[in-house]
């Protein structure tokens, strides 16, 4: 068992009461692994289900999500991890967005978005309808979200890095759902790293509720009247989690707790802070994820604000001609951000220092259109002689991955897809396809 802080246990021996043997115990067991199926790239679930080499157990909560029940080495070296058809993910920490339950359509913010877990199941609730919003205020944690966001073939998502305050400025009660994963102390994640056991002091627990207050009060504004607020943490502590909450309703008169119908770990038990707090859910080691915590606020009105929509569009001739040359769809309106080309949302409100809009389609180099590996990730029909189609047991699939050229008979700019999923790109020629697929991403 991990070598644990004595203050932390007393906090959980008070908090677990006759559970705390259990959840001691849990801590030698092998951390909860789980995966979700990527419904936007994966067309039929159960086929990538029944192909996968392991052996694992569906959630009862989330028709798509599935929790390992024999340890697996290299998952993310598996061509389905690599074509998006699946996020590896603690099963405890899906609840946040079942719990927020965006539709297609909605407009939505993960205000603390990176690694990016959280955002693509929220993408795969939109359906390519409606508007994702990721904020990762982390620089060095970005790019981790935008390769998830690609690899997963986001099509409607803006990628920021800012303050959540300075974020919200420009979104004050616009979006329709809100999610605040926050920063915190990770007490949850005590079991798969042991970076979070030694950084842990009831100091550094207390400056995290601080913090999360100040992120869930900003958060606060950008909630349309009618709007939904969902607050998480992978912490079991009760300043971070329920005095939060607490702090946050008393602070904010026009918002009310609401239950949460999911039927994975437990209710909270501290009357004491709160009379409603059992409509909030913890999730523990022992009861099948690692640590969670969700509450889920309903702002009282019924009111949904437009923005100024985003205008700035371009026309560049050399993008239009490789569009019509390689895709079997109208050709979309693009903005251009420096040399970068991007297919934005419909109904994009304006954006300010943006990272990502949309799907990065390619860039302009002396006048010509070089497409790049998001555009060739997302789910978009591709002519028939632009399409280079392989199974998972073909050999030229790991080949891919690797870097290498592999044979093909077709000849320009080729999607290659493993089942109808996916995988990137490349340049047919000559009998074989010269290789785009990004250098950090491939298998060694």
């Amino acid at each position: 068992m991990v070598n644990l802080h004595d203050d932390f246990l007393k906090r959980m021996k008070i908090l677990l009461e006759n559970d705390y043997c259990k959840f001691l115990e849990s801590l030698n067991d092998n951390p909860a692994v789980g995966i979700r199926i990527n419904t936007l790239l994966v067309k039929n679930p159960d086929i990538v289900v029944n192909s996968l080499p392991f052996k694992m157990k569906r959630l009862d909560f989330l028709q798509y999500g599935f929790r390992l029940i024999e340890k697996y080495d290299g998952l993310g070296k598996l061509p389905a991890h690599h074509a998006g058809a699946f996020y590896v993910q603690d099963p405890s920490a899906m609840t946040a967005v079942c719990a927020l339950d965006p539709q297609p359509g909605d407009r939505v913010l993960d205000l603390c978005a990176a690694p990016g877990g959280k955002s693509t199941q929220i993408a795969a609730c939109l359906n390519g309808e409606g508007l994702l919003v990721a904020n990762e205020i982390k620089k060095a944690r970005v790019n981790d979200l935008i390769s998830n966001l690609e690899r997963m073939g986001v099509k409607n998502a803006v990628v920021f890095s800012k303050t959540p305050s300075d974020l919200i400025s420009n979104y004050r009660e616009y979006f329709d759902k809100v999610l605040v994963d926050a920063p915190c102390s990770c007490e949850g994640m005590f079991r798969k790293n042991p970076h979070a056991v030694c950084q842990w002091s009831a100091k550094y627990s207390n400056s995290c509720a601080v913090r999360q207050k100040d992120i869930m009060h900003a958060a606060a504004k950008a909630v349309r009247p009618g709007g939904t607020l969902v607050y998480s943490t992978c912490t079991f502590s009760v300043e971070e989690d329920e005095e939060v909450v607490r702090d946050f309703l008393e602070k904010n008169n026009d918002f009310v707790l609401e239950p949460i119908e999911i039927n994975f770990g437990s209710p909270s038990t501290l009357k004491q802070i709160m009379p409603k707090a059992r409509y909030m859910r913890r999730i523990f080691p022992y009861q099948g994820g690692e640590g969670h915590f969700v509450a889920k606020l309903k702002r009282k009105g019924n009111l949904r604000i437009d923005c100024a929509l985003f205008n700035d569009f371009v026309q560049i001739d050399s993008f239009n001609e490789f569009w019509v040359q390689t895709f079997d769809m109208p050709v979309p309106k693009v903005a251009r951000f420096g040399d970068n080309v991007m297919i934005v949302p419909k109904d994009m409100p304006k954006v300010n220092r943006a990272l990502r809009v949309g799907i990065l389609a390619g860039s302009i180099k002396n006048n010509r259109f070089i497409p790049k590996h998001h555009l060739f990730k997302c789910d978009m029909k591709l002519k028939e002689d632009r399409v280079l189609n392989l199974s998972f047991d073909d050999d030229r699939v790991v080949g891919f991955l690797k870097g290498e050229e592999i044979p093909c008979s077709l000849k320009g700019y080729l999607g290659v897809k493993v089942s109808g999923i996916p995988l990137g790109f490349g340049k047919g020629s000559n009998g074989k396809l010269k290789n785009h697929y990004p250098k950090g991403l491939r298998l060694v």
